[in-house]
């Protein structure tokens, strides 16, 4: 995936970073106050954002609100997304 959206933009794949948790963080508030739509509300974004040396933090938007948590490197799911940064 990383790679056509790399040739889609003409860049290198390694230009291509997942989000840091801060960014994604800010990006689910904002676009919850201003259109009152949930981000991540089915999938989980999978951030840069490390937590110890095994794991990296991810975020979703579940019914009680904005959850924060770890998972492993090496955990796969079909929910679990990425959203590139430059």
């Amino acid at each position: 995936m990383i790679k056509t959206y790399a040739q889609k933009y003409q860049t290198n794949e390694r230009r291509i970073q997942r989000r840091k948790l801060i960014d994604a963080l800010y990006d689910v508030v904002i676009v919850n106050t201003v259109t009152k739509e949930n981000l991540l509300k089915e999938t989980v974004d999978l951030t840069s954002t490390n937590v110890g040396r095994q794991n990296f933090a991810c975020i979703n938007f579940g019914e009680k609100g904005i959850r924060i948590n770890d998972i492993s490197r090496q955990q796969k799911h079909q929910q679990m997304g990425t959203c590139p940064s430059w």
